[in-house]
């Protein structure tokens, strides 16, 4: 059945020209996982993810913006997930590391009428 709306493309059907782009982004995100903040060593090891899915919207496949370095790991488990809270976009404090067993646990946020010091 031919393709009569740009909707109705395939994620499929597209050319997989973003794999072109690993070197740019390893370079870019000084060789870290945009979702780990590991080292991605190897270039063989390095995925593109598209924080917008091509599924979702196949228009911003190939744009730079929606492009994030990923470790094949955290890209599978990412899939076509439109709840994942950009990198970009993350703050200070929202998060925190347990160093011991590497959960992610929710940021601790100082009171801010601590905060300003003695009073």
């Amino acid at each position: 059945m031919p393709i009569t709306r740009p909707e109705e493309l395939p994620p499929s059907a597209l050319h997989e020209c973003w794999r072109e782009a690993i070197p740019d982004l390893r370079k870019a995100y000084g060789h870290l996982c945009a979702y780990s903040a590991v080292r991605i060593i190897a270039e063989c090891d390095a995925t593109v993810d598209h924080m917008v899915p091509k599924a979702k919207d196949w228009r911003l496949a190939y744009e730079w913006s929606n492009l994030r370095l990923s470790l094949p790991r955290f890209n599978a488990c990412k899939g076509d997930h439109c709840d994942v809270i950009d990198p970009f976009e993350v703050q200070e404090g929202w998060f925190a590391v347990e160093l011991v067993t590497g959960t992610i646990l929710p940021g601790r946020r100082r009171d801010p009428a601590r905060a300003s010091g003695p009073g």
